[in-house]
């Protein structure tokens, strides 16, 4: 360790130590007058030359001003000028010392017949973290080495301290000059953080608050090396890069980058910036934000990310990292974490916008780079071109809707095309409301489940409807007359109102086909018709003897015009969701076979998978057997 080196230490030490033992307004310069000789006591007053010295015919005198940043050091931090000799670049022991003048980091420091032009600043104290956006609760120590000949300002920050340690072993073990030195310094140190610039500017030009690209880096790396880090880790963190840096210029140490990588990666930056702007020292911050990721991406091995591979998704494959195997998604804000809803869903980001997926507790649609749950509606409402006026329908649900000025409506029954003749030979929507299935009549219920909103007749009149006990709804027929059943089946518009989505609502129409005791045998029928007309898709359901467990569904889909479903029983799916694990599930074959009831419904549920949208409007018009329904 050369002359420079162990005094140097010596003093940043003893620096760092009187001023975690010292108020801020008397120690700043505690601690260094017990190291060098000739350094004036810690009562001495500011600005003052602390040695007796006959003035050299070649000597330097003058004024220099500066900002001391990490963020900036705040008011009564010191900061130390010391004058180094010019040939050997040892300290003279000749010190000038002043203090932060308010919580920008300015300070200004007179100086006098300096032997040399080459200056050593040492600045320590508080400062403002830009991670966190509070003031530090530990005082750092930041060196700068410069050359006061051509200069009336110096700063001290992150890029001068990282470099002192390079530029002292280029001058002395490879013989470059001052000037050689530290352009070389600058460039390696610029690589070292993967960052790319058109022309290095000198350090102690740069500062947080700048507009150059240069300035963009200082604040880049100022915020690497803090990351989500304590001060006492970013010290340490802080003397090690310098450590590393100093031999051959580059960080070797691959565990060390790769803390700097997990102090970062996670780290938001848009609220870093906004942390820095909201200290109303500056009305602009120069852009960072690429040169922090180009850092941590390079460790993690993400590779770039651009509007080639947005929506991409890669794992962190550096093993020294903490965060090893973590997925990342490249978006159009560069690489991200990524979330536990994407973790399970996949990435959100503008590359799938609008896309939907299913999980256990809903729908999820993809928005300004999240998952957002949704029902039904609110993704018709979001995912529905309706850029002409007219009917419209979901890629989701099936449903129609209308467009009107841009907007997804609920249809009008006038809309649809329900004037068509027809026949069904179980039903035909007779006002008798009796199904007939050999010489036994059956009487047609409506009723609802767990269903908390509202049906409508065409005039507008409203019937809401809370509880499964609300049976035989009132409907009504095509001349908004109230009945219970129309001229023509069975007519209703309505209304759902939930708190979640995924509550069952249950509106139902259709027969109980037994006496009580027993079903019947509908194997013969090979199946089940339907003739209606529908804004929202339907569910043909057969149930047996055990109401909550024996139950069979199959979809029928939405239509704008009077239609036939067919379906046969084949084709009915037996629904297990909800059963218990020791319950013996039916085969089809069974249910059909005492068959207890058969119904058409509207419906939401989450175990189906078979969504109805908020509002819509149904015509039941007749049911059949297997190709006993047609419509003229």
């Amino acid at each position: 360790m050369n002359k420079i080196t162990k005094t140097l230490s010596a003093l940043t030490i003893a620096s760092m130590a009187g001023a975690f033992s010292a108020c801020s307004d008397s120690a700043s310069t505690a601690g260094v007058t017990e190291e060098a000789s000739g350094i004036a006591n810690k009562d001495s007053t500011d600005n003052r030359d602390t040695t007796a010295k006959e003035p050299a015919s070649d000597s330097f005198s003058g004024k220099i001003s500066g900002v001391s940043q990490k963020g900036p050091f705040l008011v009564g931090s010191s900061i130390t000028l010391h004058e180094i000799d010019g040939e050997s670049f040892d300290l003279s022991g000749r010190t000038f010392v002043d203090k932060i003048k308010n919580d920008n980091g300015e300070f200004e420091i007179s100086y006098k017949e300096l032997s040399s032009k080459y200056a050593l600043f040492i600045a320590n104290g508080y400062y403002r973290n830009e991670v966190s956006g509070a003031k530090s609760t530990a005082p750092i120590t930041l060196n700068a080495l410069s050359d006061l000949s051509e200069r009336s300002s110096a700063n001290v920050n992150l890029f001068t301290h990282l470099e002192y340690d390079r530029i002292k072993y280029l001058i002395e073990k490879e013989s470059l000059s001052y000037s050689e030195a530290k352009a070389q310094a600058e460039q390696e140190i610029l690589a070292a953080y993967n960052i790319s610039v058109k022309d290095a500017a000198n350090a102690e030009d740069l500062s947080i608050f700048g507009e150059t690209e240069n300035d963009g880096a200082l604040l880049a790396i100022s915020v690497l090396m803090q990351g989500n880090s304590s001060e006492a880790v970013f010290s340490e963190r802080l003397a090690l890069v310098a450590q590393d840096l100093e031999e051959d210029g580059s960080i070797d140490d691959e565990q060390l980058k790769a803390d700097i990588a997990d102090g970062i990666s996670s780290v938001d930056l848009a609220k870093v910036k906004k942390n820095i702007l909201d200290w109303k020292l500056s009305t602009t911050i120069p852009e960072f934000e690429s040169k922090v990721e180009s850092f941590w991406t390079s460790v993690y091995g993400l590779g770039e990310c651009s509007d080639e591979n947005i929506g991409e998704s890669k794992k962190n494959t550096n093993k020294l990292s903490k965060k090893h195997n973590d997925a990342y998604v490249c978006s159009n804000d560069g690489w991200r974490e990524q979330n536990e809803m994407e973790l399970s869903l996949g990435p959100c980001t503008s590359a799938n916008a609008l896309q939907k997926e299913f999980a256990d507790d809903g729908i999820y649609l993809c928005m300004d780079s999240e998952w957002m749950s949704v029902t039904p509606y609110e993704y018709d409402s979001l995912a529905l071109d309706c850029k002409k006026d007219g009917p419209v329908s979901s890629d989701l649900t099936g449903s129609y809707y209308s467009c009107i000025d841009g907007s997804i409506k609920s249809l009008a029954f006038e809309e649809m095309s329900i004037a068509s003749e027809f026949t069904a030979d179980i039903w035909n929507g007779t006002t008798d409301s009796k199904a007939k299935i050999g010489d036994t009549e059956y009487a047609l219920t409506f009723g609802v489940y767990e269903f908390h909103g509202s049906i409508y007749n065409d005039k507008g009149k409203e019937r809401k409807v809370n509880s499964y006990t609300d049976q035989n709804v009132v409907v009504y027929d095509d001349k908004g007359e109230s009945s219970t059943l129309g001229d023509k089946g069975i007519k209703f518009a309505y209304t759902l109102n939930y708190e979640n989505w995924y509550d069952i609502a249950n509106i139902a129409t259709g027969f109980d086909v037994n006496d009580g005791s027993e079903g019947i045998d509908a194997t013969d029928w090979d199946g089940f018709c339907l003739v209606y007309a529908s804004s929202s898709p339907l569910l043909a359901r057969i149930y047996g003897e055990n109401l909550g467990e024996d139950i069979a569904h199959a979809a029928i889909p939405a239509s704008m015009e009077l239609t036939v479903a067919n379906i046969k029983w084949e084709d009915f799916e037996v629904e297990t969701a909800g059963l218990p694990s020791d319950a013996k599930v039916p085969s089809i074959e069974n249910l059909v076979q005492n068959m207890f009831g058969i119904e058409v419904t509207v419906e939401r549920s989450n175990s189906i998978k078979n969504f109805s949208p908020d509002a819509g409007i149904v015509y039941i018009a007749g049911y059949g057997k297997y190709n006993g329904c047609s419509v003229k």
